[in-house]
């Protein structure tokens, strides 16, 4: 059975399209599908919109009274997950942009025998629709650079949001880092983060090609662009911890 985690802020816009085409693509799922909502402390009606898909989807929501940041949502998400679920977790953006159609493809792939498949930007068959030209640019720069700095066979696409996990191989890569005190960056640095630990235990990894819908985004992006890039660099500086 996939579990579904969605780390959420602020959502209100877009997370109705999101769980509607959830519950609309999951007859098409290889298993039926679970839903895990972490609202990192949101202001708005986030939870709100989310209770009102309980009737449609298995939903379970985990809730932050205040806001902490993406890392600390992905840190609940995945520790809950990992406790209390078997199989394949798949973690998505909430924002409407990536579209569940790409999640029987990511599970078939650890089916198949991968740790981690990856809804890439940088394999054939990808798109990217509605992202501004200059975080385009960004994103091959540090995509080029990742690859240089951080060799990943099978992997291009260092930070993308949409990625799906074996349970069992995630939980045996974080034993030895202590899963109750296993804990990710704030920012949205902590994606690279993550993949980079999967890295040095040796998971092996895949990518299948995403279409990036940023199109379809109604509410602001919550991405500290320049200062993202400067926790990356960061982290690369921090390679020996990574096992670079």
């Amino acid at each position: 059975m996939p579990v579904v985690m969605l780390p959420a802020y602020n959502e209100e816009q877009d997370l109705p399209e999101l769980l509607k085409a959830l519950f609309e693509k999951q007859s098409g799922f290889l298993t039926p599908l679970q839903v895990v909502l972490v609202d990192d402390g949101s202001s708005d009606s986030t939870i709100e919109v989310a209770e009102a898909f309980k009737d449609h989807l298995q939903l379970e929501i985990l809730k932050h009274p205040v806001n902490q940041g993406l890392g600390a949502a992905l840190n609940t998400g995945i520790k809950h997950i990992l406790k209390n679920y078997q199989g394949i977790m798949v973690i998505m953006d909430s924002d409407n942009t990536h579209d569940p159609c790409h999640i029987p493809e990511l599970e078939k792939a650890i089916q198949s025998g991968y740790d981690l498949a990856i809804a890439s930007r940088f394999v054939k068959g990808a798109q990217v629709i509605g992202v501004p030209f200059y975080r385009r640019i960004l994103s091959n720069g540090a995509s080029w650079l990742l690859r240089l700095s951080f060799p990943y066979k099978g992997v291009k696409d260092y930070s993308s949001g949409f990625r799906a996990y074996s349970i069992k191989r995630l939980k045996d890569a974080l034993k030895s880092r202590g899963l109750d005190e296993f804990k990710l960056s704030r920012g949205f640095e902590s994606m690279l983060e993550l993949l980079l630990i999967l890295r040095a235990a040796g998971l092996n990894a895949t990518e299948v090609p995403l279409v990036l819908r940023y199109d379809l985004k109604q509410g602001e992006s919550k991405m500290p662009v320049f200062t993202t890039v400067f926790r990356y660099l960061k982290l690369i500086a921090r390679g020996k911890a990574f096992g670079r």
